[in-house]
């Protein structure tokens, strides 16, 4: 059996982390719960970055179990960032006494 030099090894790696970045691809596209439009994914040596924006917590989460699902993935540093609530979803939420203050300031 021929023994693999250090350019063929490299190749190799780059070749299943291709993989890899194209699995998660698949199997963030096929999500129906949540938005992943947002997510980027950079593979290196079997580790994965992600990073960008989801909606909430658990979309990030979700997200990050998605990933570990790939076969090959051996890391995963999870850069992803919750997208700030619009002031009109920010208002919804506060109680009457706590709108009544902000319409005072």
């Amino acid at each position: 059996m021929a023994k693999l030099d250090e350019n063929d090894a490299a190749r190799l790696r780059t070749y299943e982390d291709q993989k890899i970045e194209q699995e998660i691809h698949r199997k963030l596209s096929a999500v129906m719960g949540w938005d992943t439009s947002d997510v980027q994914t950079t593979v290196q040596d079997s580790s994965v970055v992600l990073s960008g924006t989801v909606a909430d917590t658990k979309a990030a989460e979700q997200t990050v179990l998605v990933v570990f699902t790939v076969k090959g993935v051996r890391k995963i540093d999870n850069k992803i960032k919750i997208r700030r609530e619009s002031a009109a979803s920010s208002m919804a939420s506060m109680t009457n006494d706590d709108q009544e203050k902000e319409k005072d300031e």
